[in-house]
């Protein structure tokens, strides 16, 4: 049960602790600041320089100022009909953490447990 926690465990002291090592007061251009007052580390107005919530919400915005090689076309296609996939349920927030949170690591789990049964009967058979 520890070896399924874990992942989402070290997920969580990741994410704060680097809430602590964030800047207290964002400043950026056009002299907008974001104090501590913001719960969010990150505002949801875009910027050139650094990934913000603008990112999250406008892959493209992303694209065409942060990333500098592009991905393929083909992974586009398939990262953005998830993205419609899971936006089409009507809740994307619940959907987005029922298959990526949840749904996707059990199925990793779950090949993993294949993966180690196929490789226990080859190493039976081998001996035999």
């Amino acid at each position: 049960m520890l070896l399924l926690l874990l992942p989402y465990l070290i997920m969580v002291v990741v994410n704060e602790v680097s809430r602590w090592r964030q800047p207290g007061v964002f400043k950026y251009k056009g002299g907008v600041t974001y104090g501590v007052s913001i719960p969010a580390i990150n505002p949801s107005e875009g910027d050139p320089d650094r990934c913000t919530w603008r990112c999250h919400d406008d892959t493209e915005y992303c694209l065409n100022h942060h990333v500098e090689h592009p991905p393929a076309e083909w992974l586009k296609g398939a990262y953005f009909g998830i993205i419609r996939l899971l936006a089409g349920t009507g809740a994307y927030g619940l959907s987005n953490v029922l298959l990526l949170g949840a749904g996707w690591p059990f199925m990793m789990l779950l090949l993993l447990i294949g993966v180690v049964r196929m490789r226990r009967k080859i190493k039976s058979l081998r001996y035999e």
